[in-house]
C-alpha cells in the first residue's frame, strides 16, 4: 500500500481541518503522522529540530510515497523530499525556508495572513513561473 506521511505545523496537529480532511481523501494510502516535541514557538530556533525529529520516524519511503504538510512541517517534508526523492508533495503555507526545495510539480496552497508564512516571498516564487500551481486565500491563514 502506497504511503502519506502527514507533517503538522506548530500548534497545527493532524486533526485541524486542512490536515484531517486531506487524510480522509487519502483513500488509497496508508497515513503515516510525523509527531513534533517540544518545539520552540520561534520557527528559526524550531526549524533543524524538527528536521530531525521527522527524519527519526521515516519508514519505507519509496516513489509512491506523498508527503503533505503544514507550516514548519512543510520545511521538513520538502528537505526529505529532496533526500527521498519523493514526486508528490502538497504544502500547506509553507515557510520561507521551504521554497528553495519545492519543485513546480508540488502542489502549494497558502493564505495571506498566516502568521509564519511570509505571503509576500511566497508570491515572488510563484510569480517567477517555478511554481505554477499556487492557490491563495486572501485573509486566511
Amino acid at each position: 500500500m502506497k504511503k502519506a506521511y502527514i507533517f503538522p505545523g506548530i500548534g497545527y496537529h493532524c486533526d485541524k481541518p486542512l490536515l484531517y480532511y486531506t487524510k480522509k481523501l487519502l483513500k488509497d494510502y496508508e497515513i503515516i503522522e510525523i509527531q513534533f516535541k517540544n518545539l520552540d514557538f520561534d520557527i528559526q530556533v524550531s526549524e533543524e529540530k524538527a528536521f530531525q525529529q521527522a527524519k527519526e520516524q521515516m519508514k519505507e519511503v519509496d516513489s509512491s510515497t506523498l508527503f503533505v504538510s503544514k507550516s514548519i512541517g512543510t520545511y521538513c517534508a520538502a528537505r526529505l523530499a529532496k533526500e527521498y526523492k519523493i514526486q508528490k508533495n502538497i504544502y500547506f503555507t509553507p515557510l520561507e525556508d521551504t521554497m528553495p526545495y519545492i519543485k513546480k510539480e508540488d502542489l502549494i496552497f497558502s493564505g495571506s495572513k498566516d502568521q509564519w508564512a511570509n505571503y509576500d516571498v511566497l508570491k515572488k516564487y510563484t510569480d517567477s513561473d517555478m511554481y505554477p500551481i499556487f492557490w491563495t486565500y486572501v485573509n486566511l491563514n
